[in-house]
């Protein structure tokens, strides 16, 4: 497996395509940001009433998520027929893509209705209006599966090894990751493995100790942990955690066996 995810074949090959972009949060995250009480209630209500609310807004984020994921196994099919790039699909596959985005309520119905009668130009600039990238405008070679993941999920960056596991299983389970493939899979830690917090507790003494962040840093440090090991390993015999601690514009990385013994 490669020593540092950022050298990890899939990160530098997002990196190449979309690097210095702006995140762009879906609406699940939306959803999700006012769950984790973001955005703040203005008027008071009765305990019972915000427990209800907080209870509808759970369901309505996983469901949203429950969406977002069958959205993108159903493009991941079509990439997987029809090929990679969405530059290279006939009309048909195009109006089939804008269907799909109508089901999952990306695409309103007026708007999917005058395009599944519409020209390649027509689709090609609705798609380009909400995956083309900013700073190569009429360009349609960046659109692809990777770039509406990174679109309506945010950066690799910032997804959480439940979201790494999602893809990898899809990818697998699909056909468009083999063992054959340069990248690295992700896991969920089973009983072979300490659990997540221990392993980042491990990481947070370890920097401690070597001097490299002080208490205060590490207080105010995101931290993810990610488990995972090369595609090539297809028994999951080499499984690892990454914990990465990042603050002040740097990220901090440290990798260990399931049973949370430090790789040098």
């Amino acid at each position: 497996m490669n020593n540092d995810p950022r050298n990890s074949p899939i990160h530098s090959a997002v990196d190449d395509y979309f690097a210095d972009m702006n995140d762009r949060p879906s609406l699940q995250y939306k959803v999700l940001a006012q769950t984790r009480g973001e955005v703040k209630v203005k008027k008071k209500r009765s305990v019972g009433l915000v427990l209800l609310i907080a209870l509808m807004l759970i369901v309505a984020g996983a469901f949203a998520w429950t969406l977002s994921r069958t959205y993108f196994e159903d493009v991941a099919k079509m990439t997987f027929e029809n090929g990679e790039h969405y530059e290279e699909w006939d009309l048909d596959e195009k109006r089939a893509i804008i269907r799909l985005m109508q089901e999952h309520g990306l695409v309103d119905d007026e708007t999917a209705d005058a395009l599944a009668v519409g020209t390649h130009e027509a689709i090609d600039q609705h798609m380009l209006a909400r995956y083309g990238v900013e700073d190569m405008p009429g360009d349609m070679s960046m659109i692809s599966l990777t770039r509406i993941l990174w679109v309506e999920l945010g950066p690799y960056t910032h997804w959480t090894n439940e979201t790494w596991v999602w893809y990898t299983d899809m990818m697998l389970g699909i056909g468009l990751l083999t063992e054959h493939n340069d990248m690295d899979v992700y896991e969920t830690p089973g009983d072979e493995a300490i659990a997540p917090e221990e392993a980042i507790e491990i990481a947070k003494q370890k920097l401690l100790s070597e001097g490299t962040l002080t208490e205060e840093q590490l207080f105010q440090a995101t931290v993810m942990w990610h488990y995972m090991t090369h595609a090539s390993d297809v028994n999951r015999e080499k499984l690892q955690y990454w914990i990465t601690y990042s603050v002040d514009n740097q990220s901090y990385y440290t990798a260990m066996w399931p049973d949370g013994t430090i790789l040098q």
